[in-house]
């Protein structure tokens, strides 16, 4: 008999276990995504820059792809005004349109060289309009402007209509059981310009040689820049040439010494690598 009110009550004692479980389980629920572009925004603030985005920069040249383009004005900081309420001009040269978000025409003006642009307005900080395709590829760029302001723009890469994307199927993707161990790096080219300031790295008080500094606080992975002269009068490093091919291979056997990997980062004459623009 004893057995048996245990029994019971082992199965009592489960099933509340059970649908106790079952109820957390229910009560689940995804956590919100967080919006963290207040921390790029500001409600006031003396604009400096215009701030294009467009969300697509190759469309298919056939008339009827569009892309979303967004405009803002930043602050010195590159912080969104929100309350913004700047006139703006949009310049499009080359193959395409503007249309605005409603699908009206634009209203056009012109400047003192007779460019052609579509006038619009930010409205608490923001404009948004398309860009419309034409049906000539093409290399078009869209530059916004607002009276003294940087400007901001974007090339915009329009294709043949009868261009088709390739998707590779599976007997083109071979199998590899390659191993890719956790990777926590960071990008150090600057590190022989600060030495060459007589900059010190310390850990505790103590002078540490900063790739040993790194290494003891867990990175694996060491990325460097290499320029194409950079010490060029327009170069990356006028005159004193860092991140040329000499400071690089230096920098290489440190990071090999330290017991480190390192990313090669493969950059043309000017500071950023654009290969499509030069100067």
């Amino acid at each position: 008999m004893k057995v048996i009110k245990y029994a019971i009550l082992l199965s009592l004692l489960l099933g509340f276990g059970c649908k106790k479980e079952a109820q957390q389980t229910q009560e689940v629920v995804e956590a919100p995504l967080k919006d963290y572009s207040s921390l790029m925004q500001v409600e006031k603030g003396k604009p400096v820059s215009v701030m294009l985005t467009s969300y697509s920069t190759t469309l298919i040249a056939d008339g009827k792809e569009e892309t979303r383009l967004r405009v803002a004005v930043t602050d010195s900081l590159g912080q969104e005004i929100t309350t913004a309420q700047d006139s703006i001009q949009i310049f499009v040269t080359g193959s395409g349109s503007l249309k605005t978000e409603t699908g009206d025409a634009f209203s056009y003006g012109k400047d003192s060289l007779g460019n052609s642009y579509a006038k619009a307005k930010l409205e608490n900080g923001l404009f948004n309009l398309h860009f419309v395709a034409g049906t000539q590829p093409d290399k078009v760029k869209v530059e916004v402007k607002s009276g003294k302001l940087w400007p901001g723009a974007h090339e915009i890469h329009t294709i043949p209509a009868e261009f088709v994307y390739k998707t590779p199927t599976q007997d083109q993707l071979p199998k590899t059981t390659k191993p890719i161990d956790r990777m926590i790096g960071a990008d150090v080219s600057w590190l022989p310009q600060l030495e060459s300031r007589d900059r010190k790295f310390y850990e505790k008080g103590e002078e540490v040689d900063a790739m040993e500094l790194l290494k003891m606080h867990g990175f694996n992975y060491i990325r460097l820049r290499v320029f194409v002269n950079p010490e060029n009068e327009k170069g990356y490093s006028p005159k004193d040439g860092f991140c040329d091919l000499e400071h690089t291979i230096s920098m290489a056997k440190r990071i090999k010494e330290a017991g480190m990997k390192f990313l090669l980062d493969f950059h043309y004459s000017d500071y950023w690598a654009d290969p499509q623009q030069q100067n």
